[in-house]
Order: C-alpha cells, then structure tokens, then sequence
C-alpha cells in the first residue's frame, strides 16, 4: 500500500510487469490505522509512509505484518508468510 496516487502505481505496476496488485491510499486513511505513517515527533503528521509488510489471504485475512522494514526483509517477509499459507 502507497500514498501515492493511483496513477503512478499504475504507471509502475506496468513499467515492472508485477503480477500482484498495488493498493494506493492518498489520503493515508488505512495507512494510519496501520500505524504505518510518518509524524512529527508524535504530533503533525507528514504524509509520508513507512516502508511495511502486510500479507493479506485471498480470504482478506491478514497473515503477517511488519511496519518499518528494509525493501529486502519486507520481501523475506512476504514469501515465508505466503510460503506458510501455502503448506498450512
């Protein structure tokens, strides 16, 4: 899930021929609920997003998370709670 707007994730999503869905979030309306956005010293809140992990089933059942992760650990992350689904 991104802040950034629809588009460019579109844009995106085709430029790297990813085969799974980019959810976008402008508003950070889910992304704070998450806890997953950035503030001020706990007060204002900038719109920026912490990089995170969210595993969710195709039964929209959340798997695993991680808030606050490296582009490589979120990946790690992302392919043993799905490799975990798989077996289970």
């Amino acid at each position: 899930m991104s802040n950034d707007p629809q588009e460019k994730l579109k844009a995106w999503h085709s430029r790297e021929q990813l085969n799974y869905d980019l959810l976008s979030d402008p508003g950070q309306e889910v992304i704070r609920q998450w806890e997953a956005g950035v503030s001020l010293l706990g007060v204002a809140k900038i719109p920026l997003t912490r990089r995170s992990c969210w595993v969710i089933d195709e039964r929209g059942i959340l798997v695993d998370m991680k808030v606050g992760i490296s582009p490589e650990a979120s990946v790690a992350l992302a392919l043993r709670a799905l490799n975990a689904g798989a077996a289970g």
